[in-house]
């Protein structure tokens, strides 16, 4: 894993963008000025935002396709986005999480060899040792650490 490579899970693209928690859209700001690190999300990630933004639940809005055009061509481009594959499930079986989601998130992200994951469901990613998983709390961690 690499110090330097950090991966976003969907929770965090989900409250950014759509304004939930003010703090996920801080923490991606902060993320995308660092210097010398690489961002990752994987395609699975921005597909489970795209279809989230799209509806409304609660107090969300759903948003509109040609704001999450926007939100992609502006924003998300400006991460590396990870392919998703069959390989990526079936690597995930043997994880120790009961979430099939995170465990296969952790699989794609590991393939770049990410070793922070920033998500705000930290639960789902503790049964994974070699990364460090930071949360809208203690995100400004990464800068202490690198």
């Amino acid at each position: 894993m690499y110090k330097h490579h950090i991966f976003i899970d969907t929770n965090i693209l989900i409250y950014a963008f759509s304004g939930q928690k003010p703090k996920a859209m801080e923490c991606l700001d902060y993320l995308l000025k660092l210097q010398g690190r690489k961002l990752f999300t994987s395609a699975f990630c921005v597909g489970t935002m795209i279809s989230t933004l799209q509806k409304t639940k609660g107090s969300r809005q759903k948003l509109s396709k040609e704001r999450i055009i926007k939100i992609i061509k502006n924003e998300l481009l400006k991460i590396n986005i990870l392919p998703f594959s069959e390989t990526d499930i079936q690597n995930s079986f043997p994880s120790i999480g009961n979430d099939m989601e995170d465990n296969i998130q952790y699989q794609i992200g590991a393939k770049a060899k990410c070793y922070y994951f920033i998500t705000d469901d930290k639960k789902g990613f503790k049964f994974f040792k070699n990364i460090q998983v930071l949360n809208l709390n203690n995100y400004l961690a990464i800068k202490q650490k690198i």
